[in-house]
């Protein structure tokens, strides 16, 4: 299993060309049966259309527990519980398979 990627997702405002010449691209996460917490689930910049970096993935406003981080050192997209005063990465093992999440790709 993997983590699915759906691009292009839809999004009330859209930013994208506003302050400069990097690309945004929305997209809906959807979690799998078991998480790689060491470095999080392994993106490119493909994986959401992009062709050569991906320089954020900020998580889209709705009300839902997760949150997600993208590390540049691993490559990866780091999953998080929001609590309510702390955010916790998510243990590696465990089952996101209820995490849907909508999020914003800012890259090139």
């Amino acid at each position: 299993m993997a983590l699915s990627v759906v691009v292009p997702n839809t999004w009330s405002t859209d930013l994208s060309g506003l302050w400069s010449s990097a690309n945004i691209r929305y997209a809906k996460l959807t979690g799998d049966s078991s998480y790689f917490g060491a470095s999080g689930y392994p993106v490119t910049p493909g994986t959401f259309g992009f062709t050569s970096t991906i320089v954020a993935v900020v998580p889209l406003p709705g009300a839902t527990p997760w949150t997600c981080w993208y590390d540049p050192q691993s490559k990866g997209l780091r999953i998080f519980l929001v609590g309510a005063v702390t955010a916790t990465e998510v243990v590696s093992g465990s089952s996101l398979t209820n995490m849907v999440l909508d999020v914003a790709a800012w890259g090139f």
